[in-house]
């Protein structure tokens, strides 16, 4: 499987997992809000041939009191053997489609009269959050940098 595979796997995990939280999904139909995946991250430790049997166990193992995004961690196991085949997180958000506001996860989590406290924050979820810095403190330093590259159509087009 490659790591496209993987993430459409990823996805379908994640939308049963949430779905399996009392009926998630319809709950977010019903009140117009919208999942949006803000990352994923795989990692393949062995492959998995075609039609070879897997399973993804997905769990929700973080969530940001104030900015509002979901960690899921997904693991995909050999049921022959149960070893882990692949590892992988998904950080996603609800956005109510009306207002875009967020919907945090106690909101969501009241709507399926389940309360449940924060975890704390796994060192996975640590690391991303150290990438994430170092990305955006790149991507800072850059801006104002960049460079127009022109086009293969202006370069076709333009007289010599």
């Amino acid at each position: 499987m490659d790591q496209t595979a993987a993430a459409y796997n990823m996805e379908n995990a994640r939308a049963h997992s949430v779905n399996s939280m009392g009926g998630g999904v319809q709950q977010a139909i019903q009140n117009k809000w919208m999942f949006v995946a803000g990352f994923n991250t795989i990692n393949i430790f062995k492959d998995i041939p075609l039609g070879k049997a897997y399973e993804v166990h997905s769990y929700i193992v973080y969530w940001e009191k104030e900015a509002g995004w979901w960690f899921f961690d997904h693991t995909f196991v050999c049921p022959e053997s149960g070893k882990i085949l692949a590892n992988g997180m998904t950080r996603v958000m609800l956005r109510d489609l009306k207002t875009k506001q967020r919907i945090h996860m106690p909101e969501y989590l009241a709507l399926m009269n389940v309360s449940r406290e924060c975890p704390e924050m796994p060192e996975r979820v640590k690391r991303y959050h150290e990438l994430d810095d170092q990305t955006r403190y790149r991507m800072e330093a850059w801006r104002g940098n960049e460079q127009v590259q022109p086009s293969l159509m202006e370069a076709l087009v333009s007289p010599k």
